[in-house]
This record gives C-alpha cells, sequence and structure tokens, in this order.
C-alpha cells in the first residue's frame, strides 16, 4: 500500500536498513532510498519499479519479487544497499560532495560481508563517487575493499535511455559472471584483479572449463587476453567498441570504415541508378 502524502513528507531524511548477508553473490548499490522506500523502511519499495522485473527477466530471481520478499532477494544471492543513506524524492537532489563521501561506506560493508561483487546502479552517480567520467556500463577498472566493481544502468523509470529489454540484459551479464546456472554461457571478459584489457566482451561455453561452477567462472575471468586473442585470429569483426581509460574513444568497425571510404552501400540500394548528366556546348541548344 502507497504511503499518503503526509508520510512521504515526513520521510525526507529516513534511512533504509541494509539488507546483506555473508558471501552474496553480488552487493546491489543503490543512489538513495526514495521517499516510499524512507517511509516503509524498504529498498526500492515500489512495487512498479523496474528492478522488480528487470532480476526476474535477468534470471537472478525464478519470480517477479514484491519489495518485501527480502529472504527471497538475500536466497537469490542478492544484497541492497545505498551511496547516500538519506531518503529524498529525487537523486538530483544530492550534491556531489553527498555521493563521494557514500563510497567508504560501501567500501566498509563490502570489507565486512565479502560479496562476490559490487554493483552500483547509475552511471552518473558511480561516475561522481568514483571520479571517472569515462565510466560505463560493465565491469570496472580496480577494486573496492577488495572485491570487484560492475556498473549498472540506473533501473529508474526516470532512466529512459535504458528500456526492459536492454536493462534485462545488462544485469544477466553480471549474473552469469557472478552467480553462473549450469548450462549457462560463462562471460569472461571481467577482470577481478581491476587489469582491464580493453577488449571485447567474449562468451565462453563452461565445458570449455575444468570444473564448471563459481569459482570456476571467477578464475576463467583471468583469461580474457587470451579468449581475445582467439576471436581475433579468425578474423572476425572486433565487435562493439568498449570505453575505457586505455581505450577512450571508441572506433568502429574497420570493415566498415573501408566500405564508407570506397563509397559503397553496406546494403545494397533499392532506388534505380541515376543517370549521368548530358553535357552539351554553350548556345548549342538556345532556341532563340
Amino acid at each position: 500500500m502507497k504511503p499518503d502524502r503526509r508520510s512521504l513528507q515526513a520521510a525526507y531524511g529516513a534511512t533504509v536498513p541494509d539488507l546483506v548477508a555473508p558471501g552474496r553473490a553480488v552487493l546491489l548499490c543503490g543512489i538513495n532510498p526514495s521517499l516510499w522506500s524512507g517511509a516503509v523502511g524498504l529498498h526500492f519499495a515500489n512495487p512498479s519499479n523496474r528492478l522488480w522485473p528487470t532480476l526476474h527477466a535477468s534470471g537472478w530471481t525464478a519470480q517477479r519479487l514484491q519489495p518485501h520478499q527480502t529472504a527471497q532477494l538475500l536466497a537469490s544471492g542478492l544484497g541492497v544497499t545505498n551511496l547516500v543513506a538519506r531518503a529524498t524524492a529525487r537523486a538530483d537532489e544530492l550534491s556531489d560532495e553527498e555521493v563521494r563521501a557514500g563510497l567508504p561506506a560501501v567500501a566498509d560493508l563490502a570489507e565486512r560481508w565479502q560479496p562476490g561483487w559490487v554493483a552500483f546502479l547509475g552511471l552518473t552517480a558511480f561516475r561522481v563517487a568514483r571520479g571517472d567520467r569515462l565510466a560505463g556500463v560493465g565491469p570496472q577498472d580496480g577494486l573496492l575493499a577488495g572485491r570487484p566493481v560492475w556498473l549498472l544502468p540506473n533501473p529508474s523509470g526516470l532512466n529512459a535511455s535504458w528500456q526492459l529489454p536492454a536493462l534485462a540484459e545488462a544485469y544477466g551479464d553480471l549474473r552469469r559472471v557472478a552467480r553462473p546456472d549450469p548450462g549457462d554461457p560463462v562471460m569472461v571478459g571481467a577482470d577481478p584483479t581491476g587489469a582491464r584489457a580493453g577488449a571485447r566482451t567474449i562468451l565462453a561455453d563452461p565445458s570449455h572449463l575444468a570444473d564448471p561452477g563459481r569459482d570456476t567462472a571467477m578464475a576463467a575471468l583471468h583469461v580474457r587476453r587470451a579468449a581475445v586473442e582467439r576471436s581475433g585470429a579468425s578474423g572476425s569483426c572486433p565487435g562493439p567498441p568498449v570505453r575505457s581509460r586505455s581505450h577512450p574513444v571508441a572506433r568502429r568497425c574497420p570493415d566498415r570504415r573501408r566500405r564508407r571510404s570506397r563509397g559503397l552501400r553496406s546494403r545494397p540500394s533499392s532506388r534505380p541508378a541515376r543517370e549521368p548528366p548530358r553535357w552539351a556546348p554553350p548556345g548549342c541548344c538556345d532556341s532563340g
């Protein structure tokens, strides 16, 4: 049941207890609680928040959970905290100083509970907190309290640039690394040591690994360079660009660049070819 207007106004500045347990696969870190969350004491308390269908569509939960089903959320391998503790109506009410000041508290939580990954929800807040304006969705350079870091898009409905299918794909990439299911392709695209190669994400069949499972999946992250070299040896297109510190500029596929330089189209045109203009000396066709 949605809190009334008076309860929402009274929730300004309220805090929500962290939802944590030892050994979770991922600690989700939101920006800060909403007024609804502050009023009822639950993370992502609005049942229409897109986090819940996203977690279900990406395979994190067997069904679409409700905000009060905290035990099921923990059982799925997820914990929840926030970068800034106080509740506001909108995240843009927070100052940059507040956002930066919240990072040490998240680090302390990660060090205490030792999740497999710390996943921040929201690109802008993470870029402010870490001082990395080039950070993009996916695994990040460096560690936080010894734990690898993943950046995810904010599931808020205000984030219109990310619709549910794209959100499910982004959250599913993290699940295949942090909590792979039997038969899942294991993502060999993140290096928990922080030594990212700045190359494309590669998916590998778990049957190629010695012992499929979470520990092997984490160890398999270290073979990223070899996987990239194997994909490059086949002569295929290197795929979508990746932005990182070492590759700040996204580059297009070289094959596409060559096609454009030759003036050729990627697809055959359905328009009829134009005839070249006919030239005649001036005055030869004048009627006057």
